[in-house]
């Protein structure tokens, strides 16, 4: 196999190569490949690869932290102190780029240094291609896959995480489910894309940049909100207002809103927060 790993630091002298996977790593009596290759492959969360991958570069040569990026995923994770010099590469094996990793430390990198990490490098490859694409699995399976919001599943974690924040620290927090009902459909059809998406632009655009969406059903949305009940009873409002007047002028759908919220109290957990919305839409 050859991995192409291309320098993405015009200002460093580590010049463009083609590494063979066959390649050997600089000699060191406290390295060793074939164990550091067997433990890279057992990692598949991607920060914990990087770590692991940090501690061992730095058995051989002094790097304060790294650096790493991958824009189509939107992935950026920094490990370690991140000093003024820096050596960078891009990650590419075949048709496949894997990103773009830094080195970071205090003192510059010498040509020796240099050409060391490039040998390790190619043994972080199909590792780092792999924790990739199992980050891919996991956001697929705790998003929805129309509208690359969080769904039910990423919902309940990230609510179980925001109530424990909030009664450690004593913030407010509140949950604002959205229903959506529609009288010209039955509830089991499923509402365009476009439309989903429209709703979407129209929750997010009326609630802060704070507060976290999810879609948990066909036409139920829900809001974690860091506020109490006073100030987020504009924000239902606001939004009942602006999907009303969106799709006032289309009979296509007959949709129509209403919202519940529940506030947090101290003996709260993530069910009866839930039961207490669902309570208010079985008493109306």
């Amino acid at each position: 196999m050859v991995a192409s790993i291309q320098s993405i630091d015009k200002t460093s002298p580590v010049r463009k190569q083609a590494l063979n996977g066959s390649q050997q790593v600089a000699d060191s009596t406290d390295f060793d490949k074939l164990e550091l290759i067997m433990s890279l492959q057992s990692h598949l969360d991607l920060e914990q690869l990087l770590q692991h991958f940090l501690e061992s570069v730095n058995t051989l040569l002094r790097v304060d932290g790294i650096f790493f990026q991958e824009e189509n995923r939107e992935i950026k994770l920094k490990l370690g102190k991140q000093s003024v010099h820096s050596c960078g590469y891009r990650l590419v094996n075949g048709s496949s780029s894997y990103g773009e990793l830094v080195f970071k430390r205090s003192k510059r990198f010498s040509e020796t240094e240099l050409e060391l990490i490039e040998d390790m490098m190619i043994l972080l490859l199909i590792p780092i291609g792999n924790a990739l694409k199992y980050a891919d699995a996991v956001r697929q399976a705790i998003q929805d896959p129309a509208t690359n919001v969080g769904n039910r599943t990423a919902m309940e974690k990230t609510l179980n995480r925001e109530i424990e924040l909030a009664k450690r620290h004593n913030h407010p927090l509140s949950l604002m489910t959205i229903n959506l009902d529609s009288s010209t459909q039955k509830k089991t059809s499923k509402l365009p894309v476009n439309v989903v998406t429209t709703l979407i632009d129209i929750i997010q655009n009326v609630s802060r940049c704070t507060d976290i969406l999810f879609r948990i059903g066909e036409r139920e949305f829900r809001l974690i909100m860091h506020s109490d009940a006073k100030g987020t009873q504009p924000i239902a409002r606001r939004i009942e207002k602006a999907i009303k007047r969106a799709f006032n002028h289309s009979d296509a759908y007959g949709l129509t809103v209403s919202t519940g919220i529940a506030t947090l109290t101290g003996t709260d957990s993530m069910k009866s927060l839930i039961e207490r919305i669902k309570n208010q839409f079985r008493n109306r």
